[in-house]
């Protein structure tokens, strides 16, 4: 028998009637849809027969989610490729799907992308732990996943830490990473030993130091990569003769500093930007020493692509970032390396199905253009296009000729603009899809003019299993061996699986 991990406090046995799979804590039940069922006598070996014959079939798949005590979510499950996913998504706007309101805009969420995603961390920086970023993306099966896989969380306010704290992390795991925070969320990390800070100015040390006198305080820099899409230096972040004056500071009022941090900016491609920042922060680290500090936490900061095509990015700035770290702070023994991103882990994960509510058909130059409303807004799920030009999919085969389109969002508002594309001539009812919508996009959606956020439905790849993702592992050396794995990320099959 296959006992799973002992979380909310209780046992979770393995249901004889049902797959049971725990990835990483993320208690998952499989509901295969056949027409048959498996009782508790049915041996393991059977059983994996069963699932053969239903992988061969493979019409559709539910499982369930745990995300809290009370709160499950459906997992389905997709065989591998874009065909699959648009018919995956394509039943999902029928009106017999069972959606209530089925011409209403959805995200499908691949989770077990999060796994692929944080196999490529952990291989590109193998040294450097991943906080993810909240703000970006805090759907809870997202964080769920996350938190199962161990990773820390840059949290930037009360909410957000108890959010983490509310799924079992240990404080230990977040990093307060606002460097301007409100008392009463001072006083609030203070209850909860979530004791790692982060500071830029001498009045937020004074605030800290009368607050939460034992915090560890970690001081950010300002590291700019001018081309980044969203440079932060602007707002937060100190020079670096700054940063010498209030390590004094805070030596003489008796603060634990423990560390740098810095941001190069949301969407750098610059390998010489985390360079530069290094070089900076090592001499801060090198002033601290001689001021009495040793300090033992370095924070990289976010910023890193997630969208599909800049993995070659990524492992362009990760090689860097190595190279950087083993030249500049090998003097450091037993440096913690943390980094905070966001879209890297959100981005890609997420797609998205609008709805065509409205059409108008115009010439413009003797050329017939169209403009087509549908029923997301980019200060919603789609507020991710507002700085950038989106890239619209059709899961049915249209013939024709490409158009010059216009697309808006449903508001009154003459600033929800999606963007201009081009696309064959569509009709009212028709889909569009977009993919790597999972960045600052359900995290800023409102409710203006009424209309609810987008709701979210979760599914995963069949070869996405306990296996591949444990083989992953077993090729770095530096983690636990297979059979400390299997304990550690209570990664837990059915007999014959």
């Amino acid at each position: 028998m296959c006992t799973m991990p002992n979380y909310y406090g209780k046992s979770h046995m393995r249901n004889p009637y049902l797959h049971v799979i725990s990835l990483s804590k993320v208690i998952i039940h499989w509901k295969p849809l056949l027409l048959f069922s498996v009782k508790s006598t049915v041996s393991g070996t059977l059983i994996s027969v069963f699932y053969l014959l239903f992988y061969c079939i493979y019409v559709a798949v539910s499982m369930e989610v745990h995300i809290s005590e009370t709160t499950t979510v459906e997992l389905g499950i997709v065989p591998d490729g874009e065909a699959a996913l648009r018919e995956y998504i394509s039943n999902k706007t029928s009106a017999g799907s069972g959606r209530k309101d089925y011409d209403d805009p959805f995200h499908v969420v691949d989770l077990g992308r999060v796994l692929e995603l944080h196999r490529d961390w952990v291989t590109a920086l193998p040294t450097i732990t991943p906080f993810y970023a909240i703000k970006c993306n805090n759907d809870p099966a997202l964080l769920k996943t996350l938190a199962a896989l161990g990773t820390g969380f840059d949290c930037a306010s009360k909410p957000e830490i108890k959010a983490v704290l509310d799924m079992g992390v240990s404080p230990d795991r977040i990093i307060y990473a606002h460097p301007s925070k409100q008392v009463s969320h001072i006083k609030y990390a203070v209850t909860e030993y979530v004791d790692k800070i982060v500071f830029d100015g001498e009045e937020e040390m004074y605030k800290i130091q009368k607050h939460f006198p034992s915090a560890k305080l970690v001081l950010r820099i300002r590291a700019d990569d001018p081309d980044a899409k969203f440079p932060h230096g602007m707002k937060f972040g100190c020079t670096v003769p700054e940063g010498r004056d209030l390590l004094s500071t805070a030596k003489s009022l008796g603060l634990d500093v423990i560390g740098v941090c810095f941001h190069v900016g949301t969407g750098s491609q610059s390998s010489r930007a985390y360079e530069l920042a290094l070089k900076m922060s090592v001499e801060l680290f090198e002033y601290g020493y001689e001021i009495g500090y040793q300090f033992s936490l370095l924070d990289i900061g976010g910023g890193f692509y997630g969208d599909r095509g800049s993995k070659d990015v990524f492992q362009r700035v990760a090689s860097a970032i190595n190279s950087s770290l083993d030249s500049l702070f090998s003097s450091f023994p037993g440096l913690t390396v943390i980094a905070e991103p966001g879209a890297f882990f959100a981005c890609s994960t997420h797609s998205i199905a609008v709805n065509i509510v409205n059409k108008k058909s115009r010439d413009k130059e003797g050329h017939r253009e169209f403009v087509y409303y549908v029923n997301d807004v980019p200060n919603g799920s789609l507020d991710c296009f507002r700085y950038t030009t989106p890239d619209p999919f059709l899961f049915k085969d249209y013939s024709g000729p490409l158009y010059s389109t216009c697309l808006w969002g449903p508001t009154l508002s003459p600033l929800d603009k999606l963007g201009d594309v081009q696309l064959p001539e569509l009709s009212i009812g028709d889909w569009i899809c977009f993919h790597d919508v999972g960045a600052y996009s359900l995290a800023v959606t409102t409710n203006f003019n009424g209309f609810p956020k987008t709701k979210s439905y979760y599914y995963t790849l069949p070869w996405r299993t306990r296996i591949s993702y444990e083989s992953c592992y077993f090729q770095i050396s530096s983690l636990p061996p297979p059979n400390q794995l299997l304990t550690d990320y209570n990664l837990c099959c059915i007999d014959g699986f």
